[in-house]
């Protein structure tokens, strides 16, 4: 096979396994009970739809109705809910950087991952 057939390949089994991940995670987890979770069954549902939309593609080799539409629509609708992905993570970690130095810890982050990755070793 040639390297284009293996990329094509391993594009849709990609795919595959994104839209196996999501209906697990959207079925068997309270998504919905925090901005975050809503965010994150947005932006995995988002990908899922582009990747799809690559391996279709890619399989038919050519333009298949509305393609550019649905292409403009995923491609946006993915930036805008990465964009509100990393500000919510960025909250989150100001959060936890604040309760840790409400409660003495005043470690650099660098530290905090140090620390914790050792205890995770000792643990193994």
């Amino acid at each position: 096979m040639t390297t284009e057939t293996w990329a094509n390949v391993f594009l849709c089994l990609l795919s595959l396994v994104t839209d196996i991940y999501l209906l697990t995670y959207v079925a068997a987890s309270p998504w919905w009970a925090t901005m975050l979770g809503r965010i994150y069954a947005l932006k995995t549902l988002l990908f899922a739809l582009v990747l799809t939309q690559n391996a279709a593609s890619e399989l038919t080799d050519s333009e298949y109705p509305a393609r550019q539409v649905i292409r403009l629509v995923l491609y946006a609708g993915s930036t805008v809910a990465m964009i509100a992905l990393w500000q919510m993570m960025r909250r989150y970690q100001r959060e936890g950087k604040a309760l840790r130095a409400a409660l003495g810890d005043t470690r650099p982050q660098w530290r905090v991952w140090v620390d914790s990755l050792r205890e995770w070793m000792h643990r193994q």
